[in-house]
């Protein structure tokens, strides 16, 4: 166990009196969290309603946002530097007022307009001749073989990877049974 002084560290007081600070650093953070959503929603409706924002409003997130960072510093153990109020509120710098655009005036007449040259310079497409159609093929059954009409059938596809040169086929009777008489 390390010591300092003789004392171990848990019962060192400034590690305790940390807590503390940290406790309260906590707690100041969560309160500064509803501060930031009220002047948020409070900056929007300023802007909505006169174009432009607060000064007042727009300093005050900054220096929140500033005193957070610092908080945040201290809460982590890369500062010793307590935050406000302990210490000084972060100075604000001036930063530049938003000033919403303006938006376009477009009058009614020229979407009308526009969209009238907009269909006079589309291509027309050209009619397609409809597809004429044609009666299906059924295939008629007479003596064990089938009868197919040929007309408009497609020509059956040749499959490279069936070779059947190689297959030994044993020679059938005039029934299509395997005839051991022919084979030789």
């Amino acid at each position: 166990m390390s010591e300092k002084q003789g004392q171990p560290h848990f019962l060192n007081v400034n590690v305790w009196l940390r807590l503390l600070f940290m406790a309260f650093a906590l707690v100041c953070l969560f309160i500064a969290r509803i501060l930031v959503w009220v002047a948020v929603v409070f900056q929007f409706l300023v802007v909505l309603f006169t174009g432009q924002d607060n000064d007042n409003l727009r300093n005050f997130g900054q220096g929140v946002s500033k005193w957070v960072y610092q908080c945040l510093l201290f809460l982590t153990f890369n500062s010793e530097e307590k935050p406000f109020p302990f210490n000084e509120w972060p100075e604000v710098e001036p930063g530049e007022p938003y000033r919403a655009p303006q938006p376009e005036v477009v009058s009614e007449k020229e979407p009308e307009e526009e969209q009238q040259k907009e269909q006079q310079q589309e291509p027309q497409p050209e009619p397609q001749p409809e597809p004429q159609a044609t009666a299906p093929v059924e295939p008629t059954y007479q003596g064990g073989e089938a009868e197919v009409e040929l007309d408009d059938q497609p020509e059956p596809l040749e499959s490279p990877a069936e070779d059947t040169s190689s297959l030994n086929s044993a020679p059938l009777n005039s029934d299509g049974q395997d005839d051991p008489e022919k084979r030789g």
